[in-house]
């Protein structure tokens, strides 16, 4: 009797074990798909680097091309000879932080290319962070569709 009674426990107690790895186990997938779902939404509503990007404080406009890791200065009203010069090289989006890049920006008060952290605040605000020692300066960008027809 007492087999018996402890086979109807081990019974019970395996169907119990059984449904509770199951329900977890949905909870499991579930959690996956919810995971997937937000990293999909997260990527398809990035925002990409590509395009006309205007100097907050200047009247410098550059035109990123993510596909080439460059960017050229297209217009600059006060320099017009550094149309066509390389800005910055060597862009290269950051694993695993949407809307983070990394690259090399022409600083022209030191002449040579300089490492830049290059990230999307909103879907048009550019900034581009270089950092040198301890020092650091971010510079913001606004994004256009297309560069402006001159004044």
């Amino acid at each position: 009797m007492n087999s018996k009674r402890a086979e109807i426990l081990k019974s019970k107690y395996m169907t119990y074990t059984q449904s509770d790895t199951h329900i977890k186990f949905w909870m499991v997938v579930r959690s996956v798909i919810f995971f997937c779902t937000c990293l999909f939404i997260s990527v398809a509503s990035s925002n990409d680097l590509s395009g006309v990007w205007k100097h907050s404080e200047r009247t410098i406009w550059i035109k990123i091309t993510t596909e080439k890791g460059t960017g050229v200065i297209v217009r600059n009203d006060r320099f017009p000879d550094s149309v066509g010069r390389t800005f910055m090289t060597d862009i290269k989006a950051k694993e695993n932080h949407p809307n983070v890049w990394y690259g090399l920006a022409y600083i022209e008060k030191l002449k040579d290319f300089k490492k830049v952290e290059i990230s999307l605040a909103e879907a048009k605000k550019m900034l581009i962070t270089g950092k040198m020692s301890f020092l650091s300066r971010t510079v913001e960008w606004t994004g256009f569709d297309k560069l402006p027809a001159l004044e």
